[in-house]
C-alpha cells in the first residue's frame, strides 16, 4: 500500500521498532490491568462485595494505572515525534545534497516551485507518516494480540467474534487507500504545477506588467487553483466517507459483542465480572483500528510525496559512493597545481557537440579571457571545469610536480577547494556584510575581512556601510549596487584564497569606472593565482595574458600580441 522505502527510513533510528513495541505493549498491558481492576470494583459495588474487598486499594491502583499510562503515552509520543523530526531532517539534508550533486546545469530544467514543495510539504507529510501512522500500526499490532489473549482467556466465543470482525477493517482500508492514492497523486501533480507556475509569475511580474499581460496570467492561476481545489475536495470526500464507515463498522462490532454478552449473561453462561471486562475491552480492541483508519487518510499524501522524493534522489547513493571512493591515491602536495584538459568533448545531444577534442593548460599566475559567440559553450566549459557536468569524454584534472591526477582520482571536496567562482550576477544573502563575505571561509576573523575589503576597495566609511561589517544586506537592509555586489563577490573570492578564480562576465552590467576598478583589482589583488574570465568587453580582454576564442566546438588561442584593432576584427566575426 505504502512505498516500502518509507519503512526502510526507520533504520536511521537504531532500536526504533524495539522501543516503540515495548512502549505499545506496556501501554496495552496497563490498559488491560486498569480495566480489570475497574471491572472488579464495579462487580463489587453491584453485588455488595465491598465488605470482603479492599475497595480503597483498588481505587488507588486504578488511579496509579491512569497516571502511569498517561506518563508512558507522553514519553512514547515525545520519542516518536523526535524520531520523525530526525527522519525529516535527514531527508531534507539528502535532498539538499542531491541538489548540490546535480549542480546548476542539471537543476536549470527543474521547476523551483516543485523543488520547494519537495523540501517543505513532501518532507512534512513524511514526518506525519512517522510521527502518527507508523506508531499507530505498532499500537494496533500490540493491542490486537494482547487484547485477544486476555479475551480468549476469559471467553472463547467473544474472542472468536473479534477475530472474525477484525479483517474487515484493514481490507476496507486497503480498498479505499488505492482509490485515495490515485486521487492524491493527481492532487500532488497539480500542486507541483501550481507552485511552479505561481513562482514563475511572481518572478516575471515586471515583464508581464510592462506588456500588459498580468491579467491573463491571473486567470491561468485561478484555473489551476480551481482544479487543485476540486481534486482536494475529492480526497476529503473519500476521507470523510471512509472515516464514517470505519466508525460504523467499529460501533456495530462492539454492539454485536455487547448483545452476545447480554444474552449469555441472562442465561448465566458467563459471569458479570468477565462480561463487563470484555465489554470494556471491546472498544479498546476496535479503537486503535479506527484511529489507524483516520491516520491512514491523514498521511496518504506522504506516499505520493515520498515517491517524488525518491525519484529525485535516484542516484544519490551512487554519487555518495563515488565521492567516497574518489580519494587521492597517495599524499599529494597541491602547492602549485596546473589545470589540464586533454581531448575533452561534450554534447547535450548526440548531434550537436558543444566542445570537441579540446585541450588546454592553465598555470598559476596566468590571466585568461574566454570569448566567443553566445551559445558556443563558454559557460559549459566553465561548468566542466567546476565539476557541474560529469558525463564528458576525455580528461580533466590537476598536474602537480609532473604528476597528472584526473578529476575522478580527486575527492569532490578537494577539487572544489581549487576554485572560487563569481557568476555574472553574484548572489548576496540576507544577513550582515560580514556573513556575506565569510560564507566562503567561516573561520575568517574581522581583521582578515577588513584586509580583503581594503584590497577590493570597498569603503566602509560611506553612508551605505555606516554600520561597518554589521551592515545588514537584503530585506530591511542595504540593497547594494551592481558594482558593490561585484566587489563583495571579489572579497569572497579573496578570503577563500583558492588557486583558481573563475568569473562569468564580471563587468557586463557595470559602468566604465567600476569596470576599470575591477580590472585593476584582477591585476594587483590576485597575483600568483590563475584567473579565467568569460569576457565580452575589449578593455577587460586587453588586461589578460591569453585569449581563448571558442567557436564551433573548437578553440583558438591568442597571446598578448592582440591589440584593440585585432579584438575588434575578431569580434566582427561573431554573429550578433
Amino acid at each position: 500500500m505504502f512505498d516500502k522505502r518509507l519503512f526502510k527510513e526507520l533504520k536511521i533510528i537504531k532500536g526504533y521498532w524495539i522501543k516503540m513495541t515495548v512502549a505499545a505493549c506496556a501501554t496495552v498491558i496497563l490498559t488491560i490491568v486498569h480495566h480489570w481492576l475497574l471491572a472488579v470494583l464495579v462487580d463489587g459495588l453491584i453485588f455488595e462485595k465491598i465488605k470482603t474487598m479492599n475497595w480503597k486499594a483498588l481505587m488507588i491502583f486504578i488511579f496509579l494505572m491512569i497516571v502511569i499510562r498517561g506518563g508512558l503515552r507522553f514519553k512514547k509520543e515525545s520519542y516518536q515525534y523526535a524520531c520523525a523530526r530526525r527522519i525529516k531532517s535527514e531527508k531534507r539534508k539528502a535532498l539538499l545534497l542531491r541538489i548540490y550533486e546535480k549542480g546548476p546545469v542539471e537543476m536549470k530544467d527543474e521547476q523551483e516551485g516543485a523543488i520547494s514543495n519537495l523540501l517543505q510539504k513532501a518532507t512534512k507529510d513524511m514526518e506525519t507518516f512517522y510521527s502518527e501512522f507508523v506508531p499507530q500500526v505498532i499500537t494496533v499490532a500490540a493491542s490486537s494480540v494482547l487484547v485477544l489473549i486476555s479475551v480468549f482467556f476469559l471467553d472463547i466465543l467473544s474472542g472468536v467474534i473479534m477475530v472474525v470482525i477484525l479483517p474487515f477493517i484493514p481490507v476496507f482500508m486497503i480498498l479505499i487507500g488505492k482509490m485515495t492514492g490515485r486521487v492524491s497523486l493527481k492532487q500532488w501533480k497539480l500542486l507541483q504545477l501550481q507552485s511552479g507556475h505561481f513562482l514563475d509569475v511572481l518572478r516575471g511580474m515586471t515583464t508581464l506588467k510592462f506588456f500588459n499581460r498580468l491579467e491573463d496570467q491571473v486567470e491561468v492561476v485561478k484555473k489551476v487553483n480551481e482544479s487543485f481545489r476540486k481534486t482536494t475536495m475529492k480526497v476529503l470526500k473519500i476521507a470523510f466517507l471512509s472515516a464514517l464507515t470505519l466508525e460504523l463498522v467499529a460501533t456495530l462490532s462492539t454492539a454485536v459483542i455487547a448483545v452476545a454478552l447480554g444474552v449469555r449473561l441472562v442465561y448465566g453462561n458467563i459471569s458479570f465480572l468477565n462480561a463487563f471486562f470484555i465489554l470494556l475491552m471491546a472498544p479498546e480492541f476496535f479503537q486503535p483500528l479506527r484511529i489507524l483508519g483516520m491516520k491512514f487518510h491523514a498521511v496518504v499524501n506522504a506516499d505520493t510525496g515520498a515517491k517524488s522524493i525518491y525519484d529525485f534522489l535516484e542516484g544519490h547513493e551512487q554519487e555518495e559512493e563515488n565521492s567516497q571512493q574518489a580519494t587521492e591515491v597517495k599524499p599529494i602536495s597541491w602547492d602549485k597545481p596546473s589545470l589540464l584538459l586533454k581531448d575533452v568533448s561534450f554534447a547535450y545531444d548526440k548531434e550537436h557537440a558543444i566542445i570537441q577534442d579540446l585541450s588546454l593548460r592553465i598555470d598559476l599566475g596566468e590571466k585568461i579571457a574566454l570569448i566567443g559567440p553566445s551559445g558556443e559553450g563558454k559557460t559549459t566549459l566553465i561548468s566542466l571545469i567546476l565539476g557541474f557536468v560529469k558525463d564528458y569524454k576525455g580528461y580533466i584534472g590537476m598536474e602537480t610536480f609532473g604528476e597528472f591526477y584526473t578529476r575522478q582520482e580527486i575527492s569532490d571536496k578537494r577539487w572544489k577547494s581549487f576554485f572560487s567562482y563569481i557568476p555574472q550576477k553574484p548572489k548576496l544573502f540576507r544577513g550582515s556584510l560580514r556573513d556575506n563575505i565569510t560564507i566562503a571561509n567561516p573561520e575568517a576573523d574581522d581583521d582578515m575581512v577588513m584586509s580583503v575589503l581594503e584590497k577590493v576597495g570597498l569603503s566602509l566609511g560611506s553612508d551605505d556601510f555606516c554600520m561597518g561589517l554589521d551592515t545588514q544586506i537584503g530585506e530591511g537592509g542595504l540593497s547594494p549596487s551592481g558594482g558593490q555586489t561585484q566587489l563583495i563577490a571579489l572579497a569572497r573570492a579573496l578570503i577563500n584564497n583558492t588557486p583558481f578564480l573563475i568569473m562569468d562576465e564580471p563587468t557586463s552590467a557595470l559602468d566604465p569606472d567600476s569596470e576599470s576598478k575591477i580590472g585593476l583589482l584582477l591585476e594587483e589583488g590576485f597575483q600568483g593565482k590563475a584567473i579565467i574570465v568569460i569576457a565580452h568587453r575589449i578593455p577587460t580582454i586587453l588586461r589578460m595574458d591569453r585569449v581563448i576564442f571558442l567557436s564551433q566546438a573548437k578553440i583558438t588561442e591568442y597571446g598578448k600580441e592582440l591589440d584593440y584593432g585585432d579584438l575588434e576584427a575578431l569580434f566582427s566575426t561573431v554573429s550578433p
